[in-house]
């Protein structure tokens, strides 16, 4: 792992001062362009530039004032698309929860400072094909499937694509007791959500609970996968933020430690409050570890958002990340690879679930498609030095997160 630039570490500071009101320690003479391309990479430049003020030379301030304002904008258009969504499934009387991105940004000191992406929202599994047919009157074409979820697409009226998730479930649950439990605790989610009112319009957003464990369910699913980046972690840090200790833990102690998050909650949670200076959390600081809470800030650098500044994350992942545990496996590179194979082989050729012996001919097909999408430019080439070290190295991080480990 690198250690920290100065640039890196002032970036922090400017989080920490626009989502906290710290004052950033900004001593020394600074490359502002390198926070700024830092930020962008990170997915949390407006909140950056807010902070920046004064502070960085004037010929610099209406650069970079200029590509936060786009992302402000961009903001601004996927706030009403979550207004237009609910107003269609409220009148089609589907129920259905947004996830993730506004839902995070509604906890932000100013939401528009939050970049977005795309459109997460869930439905019951009855109401899929009724949410799935609103969209293709409304305009949408359907794009990838995942066993989770499907995209859909569409042309706003500024002339970009937009993409919406339709869930039917929750991502990062893994099989087993503790995927179990995690269900049932994600079993209400869309009949307690809460509806969110903004200036333009409402949507609806899930309860304090339930989003609290649906970004811990996100960053942990992200972090041993692709990767995580400080939006991530600023998401988080917000959340924590507008609680007490105590009830903090009277909300969520005794559930997450039944579904084997608890740890992991503690160890997010003491690395907000060093890095970006959110409440400090007692029952996070109990269960804190410096050298792991270093590890895992550089990890986030290292990777950026969704893994954004290393194309080989993904590769890694193959060689150590369990799925159906949700966490990282503890039986070897080997193992996991062709487990991953098998997984892949499964989704390129169906038949394959109910006859193992057609599993080479999967490997052989998807294989094949990896080398074709390669090829295109559509996914990185694999590098098998950088691929096998980064694994070992990421995997013994997350392993001290002890992931689903029940109690």
């Amino acid at each position: 792992m690198k250690r920290l630039s100065k640039e890196q570490k002032v970036l922090l500071e400017l989080l920490g001062a626009a989502l906290f009101g710290k004052e950033p320690q900004i001593a020394e003479e600074i490359d502002w362009p390198a926070v700024a391309e830092e930020a962008m990479t990170q997915a949390v430049l407006p909140l950056a530039v807010q902070a920046m003020g004064e502070r960085i030379p004037e010929e610099l301030r209406a650069k970079f004032a200029e590509k936060a304002d786009a992302a402000i904008i961009h903001n601004m258009s996927m706030e009403w698309e979550h207004i237009t969504l609910h107003e269609w499934l409220s009148e089609a009387e589907i129920p259905y929860v947004i996830l993730k991105g506004s839902a995070s940004a509604a906890w932000y000191p100013t939401p528009m400072l939050r970049m977005m992406g795309d459109v997460d929202f869930l439905v019951d599994p009855k109401d899929e094909a009724c949410a799935a047919a609103l969209l293709g009157e409304k305009g949408f074409f359907r794009g990838d499937v995942t066993p989770e979820d499907v995209s859909y697409f569409r042309k706003n009226p500024d002339g970009e694509l937009v993409e919406f998730e339709l869930h039917h479930s929750v991502k990062g649950i893994p099989a087993g007791t503790a995927g179990e439990r995690t269900a049932a605790c994600l079993a209400d989610l869309i009949g307690t959500a809460l509806l969110h009112e903004t200036e333009n319009g409402s949507y609806r957003v899930p309860d304090a609970f339930h989003h609290g464990l649906i970004l811990l369910l996100h960053t942990a699913n992200h972090m041993i996968n692709s990767g995580v980046g400080l939006r991530h972690l600023c998401d988080w840090a917000v959340f924590v933020n507008r609680f007490s200790p105590e009830d903090f833990c009277a909300l969520f102690e005794e559930k997450l430690r039944t579904i084997g998050l608890w740890r992991f909650a503690c160890l997010l949670t003491a690395l907000c409050t060093e890095t970006l200076g959110s409440r400090e959390q007692l029952w996070a600081a109990l269960d804190a570890e410096p050298e792991l809470l270093e590890a895992m800030r550089e990890d986030i650098f290292a990777a950026g958002n969704f893994g954004g500044k290393d194309e080989q994350r993904l590769n890694q992942a193959k060689l150590m990340t369990d799925k159906s545990k949700g966490g990282v496996d503890d039986t070897g590179m080997l193992r996991q690879l062709v487990l991953t194979m098998n997984e892949k082989a499964r989704r390129a050729m169906p038949a394959a679930e109910k006859v193992p012996a057609l599993l080479p001919a999967g490997w052989i097909y998807a294989g094949g498609r990896h080398l074709v999408r390669i090829a295109l430019g559509k996914s990185p080439r694999i590098k098998l030095k950088e691929m096998v070290e980064g694994a070992a190295e990421r995997r013994e991080i997350y392993r001290r997160f002890h992931l689903f480990e029940t109690e």
